[in-house]
């Protein structure tokens, strides 16, 4: 009797737990609906916050960033620490909110030891380095300035749009679409970036890169250029990055308006999507080895201005968020005949953009 009640509560336990293993979706709005929704298994709002644009875990908490600070007139973006408060129902509390340091931080990183958090903020052209003790912000933010522009009207000024580390955690790489660069930094265990950059990666004028990933070993990275409407391969030779494929990530002849988001890639590395924004599509990549890459095909999109993706079910599906649909549609992903194929089925979020486990 003893063990078929421990049973029963082990597996009711569970029961909450894989509910908690549905995805985060954050919508950016303004409004009190803005902040974080738990998706798939149900789309309960789990906290308001508005203005959040990007989301990630660590180990002990999740990670947001905003682009205001909330309840204040500041142009300064926001930066939260959270943390699960009701298994569930998966909501989240705010253990802190701080000021980014920096104008419209639109994504951020953990260092590996999580001894250091990153935010990319667009507007101010600059990077925040916070210090965390046990998880949590602690002082005022180290901000890194990045210099230079490029050709079009969106690249008068730096605007980085991604950090993230490399596969071995001693580089962070950010991505500025403002400078048509990708900034190499050292990352120092215990202190935090070391300056100045180590090395520059350099796109064709006018790219305006947004988003990069890294292949299995470290030595590719494949990056989604918003502003020509491309995606790239760099590979590491001797030491140093060069560039070494740019094709679209639309299909041939295709003259649709149109911004690409996020890259995301499968575990294995064989395989790579971007979402294709105007165009409403998702952009399906195959890997074929030392930089090489092709275009699959890019799948028509049920929603309108495809932000994210999301990799569940053991990769055998795709969530992609819609910022202006305010929707999350689900893909099927056959990686064997290499196929992604929309599912009818779909939920409602306002102004969804990123996702997150």
């Amino acid at each position: 009797m003893k063990k078929t009640i421990l049973f029963i509560l082990l597996s009711s336990f569970a029961a909450l737990l894989s509910g908690c293993r549905s995805f985060y979706t954050v919508s950016l709005s303004k409004k009190a609906e803005g902040g974080i929704y738990c998706t798939e298994k149900s789309t309960e709002q789990v906290l308001s916050f508005p203005t959040m644009n990007y989301l990630i875990s660590g180990s002990r908490y999740y990670y947001a960033t905003a682009g205001r600070m909330p309840g204040k007139n500041s142009k300064s973006g926001a930066v939260a620490v959270l943390s699960r408060v009701h298994i569930p129902h998966c909501t989240l509390g705010v253990l802190q909110s701080v000021s980014a340091g920096g104008i419209t931080p639109c994504h951020l990183t953990l260092s590996f030891d999580e001894k250091f958090l990153y935010t990319a903020n667009y507007s101010s052209g600059d990077i925040s380095e916070f210090r965390l003790d046990n998880g949590k912000i602690t002082g005022s933010p180290r901000l890194i300035k990045h210099e230079g522009k490029s050709i079009t009207k969106r690249q008068k000024s730096p605007h980085p749009h991604f950090v993230g580390f490399s596969p071995d955690g001693k580089q962070l790489f950010a991505s500025d679409l403002g400078t048509d660069e990708i900034f190499i930094y050292n990352y120092l265990p215990g202190k935090g970036l070391q300056l100045p950059c180590v090395e520059k990666l350099k796109l064709p004028a006018g790219s305006g890169p947004r988003h990069l990933v890294f292949s299995l070993c470290g030595k590719i990275l494949y990056t989604a250029n918003e502003l020509n409407s491309t995606a790239s391969s760099f590979v590491k030779i001797n030491g140093k990055w060069q560039l070494f494929k740019t094709i679209s990530t639309l299909p041939a002849g295709t003259t649709h308006r149109n911004s690409p988001g996020a890259i995301k890639i499968t575990d294995d590395g064989k395989f790579f999507f971007i979402t294709n924004r105007g165009h409403n599509s998702i952009a399906f990549f195959e890997t074929t080895g030392k930089g090489n890459f092709k275009l699959l095909e890019a799948v028509p999109s049920p929603g309108n201005f495809p932000s994210d993706i999301l990799l569940i079910d053991n990769e055998k599906r795709l969530a992609v968020s819609h910022l202006k649909s305010g929707t999350v549609h689900f893909f099927k992903l056959d990686k064997k005949n290499k196929k992604v194929t929309p599912e009818q089925h779909f939920i409602t979020v306002p102004q969804a953009i990123a996702l997150c486990r």
